[in-house]
Formats: C-alpha cells, sequence, structure tokens
C-alpha cells in the first residue's frame, strides 16, 4: 500500500500569544495526486494548517505543539521553510507581500534562482509560469503598480515556477476576475491530472466543488468533516458557516422612484504609471441604490473608488457628492459622507483595540453612537473580539471590522472594494442584509467585486468597467452577467494581442539589469555620500551633499518618489529641528534638518537606482556570503516598503475621517506612528514568509544576469573617492 505523501497524526498547535489550540487533535492523510478542498469558516484554522505545511509554522511563528506531521518524507517541524519549498509551495493570502521584485519577470524567476538552477532552466520556468497564469503581457511592469487580482495570479505563478509536489493555496480565488478563475479551474486540473498534490483553502465553494476529489472542514480548530464533496455538503454545513454552492441568502431590494444622485463621477481621467486608467469614466448613484462594479482584474475599479472620496484626485473631470464638488475638499472631510473600505483591511486598523476601532472614525467625526457600534459588532460577529488587537485576529476577521468600522460613522455613501474576499458564508450572507438595512435607510452603495453569485443576490444596478470606461450599466443582473462576460473578453483582446508579440520575441534568456552603473559601484558612491554627511557639521558644508543627490533625483526623473517620502517625514524633520534647537541653537537645528534630509534624499536616489535583487546578486558575483547577502537585501527590499506603508496607513486614517494634512499633519501626525510600526511589524512577518516560500536563504543562488565592474563603473566609484578626499581636506 502506497505511503501517504502527508500525514497528521494527533496533532494540535497553539500560537505564542493565544491562550487556547487554533488547531486540536487533527488526524488526517493526504495521498499522492489528491486535489483537497481545504473548507471552514475565518478563523477556523484553515491558514495555520497551510502555514504548517512548508515549515512556516514553527520556525517563523514560534508557539507549541503536539503529534506528528509528516509532508513528503521530512517533518516540516525540523525542516526549514526554504528547503521544503522545493518541495511544497505556498500561495499566502496577502498577495501584495508576495511582491518579490522590480519586474514581474524577475519575480517568476526569483524562486527558480534560489534552486539553484541554471539561467536557461530559470528562464523557461518564467515562460511556462508565464504563459499558465497567461501573465506574459505583464512580465516587463512592476508587481507593485498591478492590481490586486494581477498580484495574486503574479504571487502564483512564482509559486508554480518552483514546481513543487504539494501545491497548497490560501485563499487563491478571492481577488480573480471570472475569467481569470476560469483558468486557475483549468490550471488545477491539468495539475491534478499530471499528479501535482494540491490542498486549496477557499471560502468560494462553487469554485472547487466539482473539481476536488476530497473535502475537509475544520471548524474551531477540529476537523469536523472529511470525505467527497457531494458526501460533505449533504450535512448541515451551515452549522459550520458554509454553504452549499450557489446558495442565494438574500434578494435584491426593488428598485425605487429615480431620485437625485448623492455621489457622481462626470468624465474622470486618470493616469498612473505612464498608463491611461480612467478614459471619460463617468457614473451615478442615487440613495438607497446598491450597485454591482463589475470590471476584470486591472480594469481601475479601485482606482475609480479611490477617486470617490479624494484619495486620487481628478486630472480631468469632477467627483460631486450631495451636487459639491470634493476636488479641494481634505479626505478627512469628504469622510463625513463618503466611506471607503479598501481592498486590503489590515491597512485601514490602527487602534489598539477592535472595540477602540470601532469608535476611532465616529469619534474623530462627532459622531459616536455606542449603540450603533454595538449593533455592529453584534452582527459582524466581532463581540469575542472587542479587547483582541486588530493585528492579530485572522483576514477574514479583519476584514468584517474594517468595514463595521466604516459603517460605524454612518456615510452617506459606502464604497466597497471587493468586501467578499476572505469571508466565509456566515460574513457574506451577514454583509448583505446589513447592506440592504443601510440602503433602506437612504445610503448609496457601489460594490467593487468579483463575485457574481453573491452580487445577483444583493445589488440592484451593475456596471461594467472596461479600458477606463462605464461600458455597461443596467438594472437586469442576468443581463448584466451576459454583458460583463463580453465586456471581460473585450479587456483580454490588447493582452492577447501583447501575449503574441511576447511571443514572437520569446528570447532565451531572463531580463538584463535595469540600470546603466552596476550595483556595486552605486554602493560604493552611495555609503561615501552617507559617511560625508554624517561627518559634516556645519550646515554650509552640508549644502552640496544635499545638492548632488538632488542633481541625481533630478536627472534620473525620481522627484515623484523623493516628495511622496517627503511628506511623509515633514513632521519628523519639524520635529527633529525643534529639539535640536533648544538644545543648542539655530545653527544646531539647520544642521539637523539638513543631515537628515541630504541622508534621506541619498537613499531615494539609491533605492531608485538599485533594486535589492539586483544588489545582492551582484555582492554575490563578488564572493560575499550567502548569509551576509541575505540579511542585507532583506533590509533593502523591507527599506522601501516603509514609505509605502506610511502612505497606506496616512490614506486609510484620512479615509476614517483622522485630518492629516496642513497644520493638522503636525497635530495628529503622532497618530500615524502606532498604526505604522504595527504594519511595519506585520508586513516584515510577511515579507520574511513570502521570501522563505520561495527559497530565498538557501546556500544556492543563481544571478539572473552578468555583473562585471566596467570602465564607467571604476570611473564613478573613484571620482566619488576623490571627491571624498578633497572634502574632507
Amino acid at each position: 500500500m502506497t505511503e501517504p505523501l502527508i500525514t497528521f497524526q494527533d496533532f494540535t498547535y497553539r500560537y505564542p500569544s493565544a491562550q487556547t489550540p487554533v488547531l486540536q487533535n487533527l488526524k488526517f492523510t493526504v495521498k499522492a495526486g489528491e486535489l483537497v478542498l481545504l473548507a471552514g469558516a475565518s478563523g477556523s484554522g484553515k491558514s495555520t494548517l497551510c502555514r504548517l505545511l512548508n515549515g512556516l509554522i514553527p520556525h517563523l511563528h514560534g508557539g507549541e505543539w503536539q503529534g506528528k506531521i509528516q509532508v513528503a518524507g521530512t517533518d516540516p517541524q525540523v525542516t526549514l521553510p526554504h528547503q521544503l519549498s522545493r518541495e511544497v509551495g505556498l500561495l499566502l493570502q496577502r498577495p501584495d507581500a508576495q511582491c518579490l521584485a522590480t519586474t514581474v519577470a524577475r519575480d517568476l524567476a526569483f524562486g527558480p534562482a534560489c534552486q539553484g538552477l541554471d539561467r536557461l532552466t530559470v528562464a523557461d520556468r518564467v515562460r511556462e509560469a508565464a504563459e499558465q497564469l497567461d501573465i506574459a503581457h505583464l512580465l516587463n511592469r512592476s508587481p507593485h503598480t498591478l492590481s490586486c487580482g494581477e498580484q495574486q495570479r503574479v504571487a502564483l505563478a512564482g509559486v508554480l515556477a518552483l514546481q513543487p509536489c504539494v501545491l497548497v493555496l490560501d485563499e487563491p480565488f478571492a481577488f480573480l476576475d471570472t475569467a481569470s478563475s476560469g483558468q486557475l479551474r483549468e490550471q488545477l486540473c491539468r495539475l491534478h491530472a499530471a499528479g501535482i498534490t494540491v490542498i486549496v483553502a477557499e471560502h468560494r465553494l462553487n469554485a472547487l466543488t466539482d473539481l476536488a476529489n476530497r473535502m475537509l472542514v475544520l471548524h474551531q480548530g477540529r476537523l469536523v468533516a472529511d470525505g467527497t464533496p457531494d458526501q460533505v455538503l449533504t450535512g448541515q454545513v451551515t452549522d459550520w458557516g458554509l454553504d452549499p454552492p450557489g446558495c442565494l441568502s438574500v434578494s435584491p431590494l426593488p428598485v425605487g422612484a429615480q431620485q437625485t444622485p448623492v455621489i457622481e463621477w462626470e468624465s474622470i481621467e486618470c493616469t498612473r504609471e505612464g498608463r491611461s486608467v480612467l478614459r471619460g469614466a463617468s457614473l451615478s448613484v442615487a440613495p438607497g441604490e446598491i450597485m454591482a462594479l463589475l470590471g476584470a482584474n486591472g480594469a481601475g475599479k479601485s482606482t475609480f473608488l479611490r477617486h470617490g472620496n479624494g484619495l486620487l484626485r481628478a486630472q480631468e473631470g469632477e467627483v460631486r457628492v450631495q451636487g459639491q464638488s470634493i476636488g479641494r475638499q481634505p479626505v478627512a472631510e469628504v469622510a463625513k459622507d463618503v466611506g471607503l473600505v479598501m481592498q486590503q483591511p489590515t491597512h485601514m486598523l490602527f487602534a489598539s483595540t477592535v472595540q477602540a476601532e470601532l469608535a476611532a472614525g465616529p469619534h474623530a467625526l462627532h459622531r459616536h453612537d455606542p449603540v450603533w457600534c454595538a449593533q455592529l459588532s453584534e452582527r459582524f460577529g466581532l463581540n469575542r473580539l472587542l479587547n483582541r488587537p486588530p493585528h492579530t485576529l485572522s483576514a477574514g476577521e479583519q476584514r468584517r471590522l474594517a468595514i463595521a468600522a466604516v459603517l460605524a460613522s454612518r456615510p452617506r455613501v459606502l464604497l466597497l472594494d471587493e468586501p467578499t474576499a476572505g469571508q466565509d458564508a456566515t460574513a457574506r450572507t451577514t454583509l448583505g442584509t446589513l447592506l440592504q438595512e443601510c440602503a433602506a435607510e437612504g445610503v448609496a452603495i457601489i460594490v467593487a467585486t468579483h463575485d457574481p453569485i453573491w452580487a445577483r443576490s444583493l445589488c440592484q444596478r451593475w456596471v461594467l468597467l472596461t479600458h477606463g470606461r462605464i461600458t455597461v450599466d443596467v438594472d437586469n443582473p442576468l443581463r448584466a452577467e451576459e454583458n460583463w462576460r463580453e465586456g471581460v473578453e473585450q479587456c483580454k483582446a490588447p493582452f492577447s494581442l501583447a501575449r503574441e508579440g511576447w511571443r514572437e520575441e520569446r528570447a532565451e534568456r531572463l531580463p538584463d539589469r535595469t540600470g546603466y552603473f552596476d550595483p556595486r559601484a552605486l554602493l560604493a558612491v552611495y555609503l561615501l555620500g552617507c559617511g560625508l554627511i554624517v561627518l559634516a557639521t556645519r550646515p554650509l558644508e552640508l549644502l552640496p551633499l544635499l545638492a548632488l543627490p538632488l542633481l541625481g533625483i533630478a536627472l534620473g526623473k525620481y522627484w515623484a518618489k523623493w516628495w511622496q517620502v517627503m511628506r511623509l517625514l515633514g513632521p519628523t524633520l519639524l520635529l527633529f529641528a525643534i529639539m535640536a534647537g533648544f538644545g543648542s541653537g539655530l545653527e544646531a537645528a539647520a544642521g539637523a534638518v539638513l543631515r537628515l534630509l541630504a541622508l534621506v534624499t541619498a537613499s531615494v536616489w539609491f533605492f531608485a537606482l538599485t533594486p535589492p535583487e539586483e544588489l545582492g546578486e551582484s555582492l554575490l558575483a563578488s564572493g560575499m556570503s550567502p548569509q551576509a547577502v541575505f540579511l542585507l537585501e532583506g533590509t533593502l527590499r523591507f527599506a522601501p516598503a516603509m514609505a509605502a506603508l506610511a502612505r497606506e496607513v496616512r490614506e486609510a486614517q484620512e479615509s476614517r475621517g483622522i485630518r492629516l494634512d496642513g497644520v493638522y499633519l503636525f497635530r495628529n501626525g503622532l497618530a500615524l506612528l502606532t498604526p505604522l510600526l504595527t504594519s511595519v511589524m506585520h508586513f516584515a512577518d510577511e515579507l520574511a514568509e513570502a521570501l522563505e516560500v520561495r527559497g530565498f536563504g538557501g546556500p544556492a543562488r543563481t544571478p539572473l544576469a552578468e555583473y562585471r565592474l566596467r570602465t564607467w563603473d571604476w570611473a564613478l566609484a573613484l571620482g566619488a573617492l576623490a571627491l571624498t578626499g578633497v572634502m574632507l581636506c
């Protein structure tokens, strides 16, 4: 008899900070080649089980456990995650934390390169994964500029490029449109047919029940069902927070008489990262309407919603709320009327406890209603979590909290970006019922979603965003779905052309270095410059040291990045100057500000020119130990993300009514500190997980390009050294 590929034997696990086990007495096996659907309500332990399979638990998370696990002949409790990555591929829940390189091509190549494969094999793996997930047209894009759904496909392609024998996917359908979901289903069928063992943790049961040959259900950390999907779904699955596939719990409210719109987008134009995202998009929504905003991944739905509350300002056109343009209003002022729930709920949660989170927005907007907050807490199943820190909740629980926290301020318009992603059946039903109650009270609701079954049960009106325009606007869900499928095919047309062009070019090599200078030469210049800045004592000495990196930023056209960082650091610079001025006078204050400004400017210049993976590869080529490169590159990958995290936290707080513009930035700026530190620590954990999953930190790694110090590299480094000598004399 064939030995099982995966074995859990009386296994119990408890997180270090938890009082009770999250998994209890698990006992099951999985045979090679099975396609297993892992179901359960939010917080039932699905993600924990996934992390156990490749060693992220206990190696990154610690905790206490009893019992035994065996995966592909190894014990994940003693085998490091980067070693297990050759056997177990894991897709994590959060797509943006799995973006590991400056381009999609390099992102896909990252895992195979960490396995030490030769460049030709790595190039083949990249091409195959890109074709499997239909993302060849994205290969030269930065993964950080993609939509959440596109990032999900890139992250999955990066895991497939490892070619593991066990594939573990945690909520892979959460952010995918209908076309991408269909492609993923086809890919899972092919992998299953090829003998790959696939385990998929998923709330959308209709996506997999007809494909899986086995279904496991977790409830409160225990295995409560194990059988074929047909066998399991004949039981009382609603008791476990599940809905049978295709089950509709509510029906749309009847369309009322036409009213004056409460929010209007008129001919909105938006270009981001050199791409036209919105092209004259227009839409109006009346009080009491529940509207589904549909479109393919990357169609611009999130961008459209962010114009609705002022986070993005229209480059052309106008957004009006209650007949008044919001173009000049601070986001925190718009929050009185417009609530936005973002795709990533972790960015929106900044209070110390769940209870404080529910009250934060209403307090800032001077409309706190304890009774309403208590009702929301009960409706969203948050009562047992009220004293928990928000960052310790599961992804589904965090999303429920984010939606409840925005509703607590009683906005007139509610914008929801993928609200059902990661939500179990109970939460989806509760959300639908509560949204209908809000609509009955006159709240206009726009839901950007890839969940047509849920949308059909709730939304009176469907609109389709295609090529930056609203191309379909109907009040018949069945007709809308027909138009939606047609619109998605239109969206795919230019992508198909891009794919064909990519296949024609089809070079059997990996992308070359992105910069003209060798990363080691740039590192030498950066370190010499930082040394001079630290050693300078007078403001006049610091001025040229600030001017030089500013010149580099001007030549490289990095002003947008520099200004973004400066806006975030403004309060810090002012506080630093005041503290230094009180201690040593005006000259010391000026010197302190100039020094910090020069260091930040030099860092922006260096990070803009030097992708972390290229610097790491060049140092490996110089003979530096993989361990040292691992630490340095991990730090460099993390540092630029802090600015993005600070921006996201700031946007989330402003969207909740906390003003951080102008003079309010100095008054409320300290409010950024705690959530920023929490987000930074959480993101660092997720980034560490993503790196380990792709095999980062192993003894071998293949550079994706040739690194040789050429004449101009030596000239740059020696010129910087000579300038340093002159300034020190």
